[in-house]
């Protein structure tokens, strides 16, 4: 079975009405293509929230830094007049602590500049979910959501609409594990070789003639297994198979018979379960 790439848009970081739904189904897209806006009034107002708490760390942050300047030179004032013996030591010692503090709380302001400027970039960054664009190039096959339509994040992560691709197709098909071995990326699974061919008449197709065409030399048991010996099966695995085909058939105790001494119904019996012993698929009988 062919089946598309399918992709669900989502909008589950933003909370909101759907104001405007631009494409509906059957329509083709572009990555990056607008396809629905989201209210943002309250996203617009955290963002200006956001910037005004950042202008105020900003002027804070200028006036500390002409405090500092300010008390650097009171700083360097005392500490001339100390040495001159023209102020006390005590007024060093303030002008000191005065200094210390104020290039503290400096570094206190710019770690509040950067988180002030990571809460900006935060609410950009939601403002920008509510303008919704396409995630790939694609087909759109369905709207979930309806222009008007109130979409909740807290609750779950609200699908607008689902695009699927057609350009590249997944190929879905139930492969039995005994070939999965057999499958490698790029084999052409239009043509198959004359080996693969007899290998699937070996292993899948089972030919039931008129005659019963047995071994004469070897038991019931053996000539139910020739079939899964050219099928390369395991020895333990084909004999355990056989006899549990002929048990079915009601030849349970007599495996080890050989043609000869069996009856014509019980030749015939063996004979069919030997030749579909590899296949449940197909089998061929002459006419």
């Amino acid at each position: 079975m062919l089946a598309p790439t399918v992709g669900g848009l989502r909008s589950g970081q933003v909370s909101g009405q759907v104001k405007s739904l631009k494409v509906k189904p059957g329509d083709r897209v572009t990555k990056g293509q607008p396809i629905a806006d989201i209210d943002d009034v309250p996203q617009r107002n955290d963002l200006r929230n956001a910037e005004a708490a950042l202008n105020v760390v900003k002027a804070d942050l200028q006036a500390k830094q002409a405090l500092l300047k300010q008390a650097e030179l009171r700083f360097k004032r005392q500490r001339q007049m100390l040495n001159e013996e023209a102020s006390s030591r005590e007024n060093f010692e303030s002008a000191e602590a005065t200094l210390a503090t104020t290039r503290a709380e400096l570094l206190s302001l710019n770690a509040r500049l950067v988180q002030a400027q990571i809460e900006v970039d935060k609410k950009k960054v939601d403002l920008s979910y509510t303008r919704v664009v396409a995630p790939m190039d694609g087909i759109v096959i369905a709207a979930v959501t309806q222009q008007g339509q109130t979409v909740n994040s807290s609750q779950s992560a609200p699908t607008i609409i689902k695009l699927a691709r057609l350009d590249v197709m997944t190929i879905k098909a139930q492969i039995s594990e005994a070939d999965i071995t057999r499958i490698y990326i790029g084999q052409n699974a239009a043509q198959l070789s004359p080996h693969e061919l007899a290998r699937i008449r070996r292993e899948y197709i089972g030919f039931i003639f008129q005659r019963y065409h047995l071994m004469p030399d070897l038991s019931a048991l053996g000539n139910v297994e020739i079939p899964a010996i050219y099928a390369n099966s395991e020895r333990d695995q084909r004999r355990l198979r056989a006899a549990a085909l002929l048990g079915r058939l009601g030849l349970e105790g007599r495996e080890h018979h050989k043609p000869g001494e069996l009856s014509g119904g019980q030749q015939q019996a063996g004979h069919r379960r030997g030749s579909v012993r590899c296949t449940a698929n197909l089998a061929l009988r002459g006419q």
